[in-house]
């Protein structure tokens, strides 16, 4: 079965698009033996070619099985090499959506029958007329007993196919933080996506980069239970950037300040390089 998940190659300070292509066969043996049996092609470093060991152990620890048979996973385009073990988290969801563990796109859930949906508008209507009226008489827990307390919100499962994934695994199943999230967010509100799953440490960083969701994960298992709709997403709330730079503003501007233009340039140097200055 093949499977495909999108997240990101870094080409210095800008993300371009990458698609994760996972082909199971389990039918299939390699003639070579086990160690033959993955494969990973499209240009990986030594880092990217590791991640199916890393993956390996991150599954089998999570309570997931590694499949047998033949695994062939590209990174396309294949003509750019990729680094870093930012493909182990789409490679793992792959291989999971592969097996069917993780549904390949969203399942609506069964709705109720249009009579009862109307019925029960009609009570939370009555009962909020009601209730706006201040002589009308409150009565303890008759809410609950009609049964007009809306029910605590479910999750939903997402769509792979709306997120770009990004995270290193440790063998354990937990996810490490990457680099360039900043740039992977901004990648994904280009082409349209819905947002990034990406580890928890990194994503405060991508809320920085208003427009998509920022959901941050810290284990493969939750990943899973997000996606599936039985866990609900750890949504990063967007960052307010512009009033973080009014409130970062320094009091008093170097342009301000006349001559000194030594002191002024060793102040910039130190600031840049986080040096100490000492002033004499």
């Amino acid at each position: 079965m093949l499977a495909r998940v999108q997240s990101y190659l870094l080409q210095g300070i800008d993300a371009l698009p990458c698609e994760v292509e996972v082909d199971l066969d389990e039918a299939l043996l390699s003639a070579n033996g086990a160690e033959k049996r993955s494969m990973v092609v499209g240009l990986p470093d030594a880092a990217v070619k590791e991640s199916i060991e890393r993956v390996r152990s991150a599954l089998t620890n999570s309570g997931y099985a590694f499949p047998g048979g033949r695994l062939l996973i590209n990174l396309a385009p294949a003509d750019v090499r990729k680094e870093g073990p930012v493909y182990d988290l789409p490679i793992a969801i792959g291989l999971l959506i592969s097996q069917g563990v993780i549904g390949s796109g969203a399942q609506a859930r069964p709705g109720k029958g249009r009579t009862a949906l109307n019925a029960r508008a009609s009570l939370m209507a009555a009962a909020k007329t009601a209730a706006q009226r201040e002589d009308s008489p409150r009565i303890e827990g008759l809410d609950d007993a009609l049964g007009l307390t809306p029910p605590p919100r479910e999750p939903e499962p997402l769509d792979p196919r709306q997120y770009l994934f990004a995270g290193e695994l440790a063998l354990d199943g937990r996810i490490r933080p990457v680099k360039g999230v900043i740039a992977l967010a901004t990648l994904a509100k280009s082409v349209g996506a819905r947002g990034v799953i990406v580890p928890a440490d990194n994503a405060p960083e991508a809320a920085v980069v208003g427009g998509v969701e920022a959901i941050g994960v810290r284990t493969l298992s939750e990943v899973v239970g997000v996606l599936a709709g039985q866990i609900e997403p750890n949504v990063c709330a967007p960052v307010d950037v512009a009033g973080l730079l009014l409130a970062a503003s320094a009091p008093v501007d170097f342009s301000e300040v006349r001559g000194q233009e030594a002191v002024k340039r060793a102040i910039v140097i130190a600031a840049a390089g986080s040096h100490n200055l000492l002033g004499l």
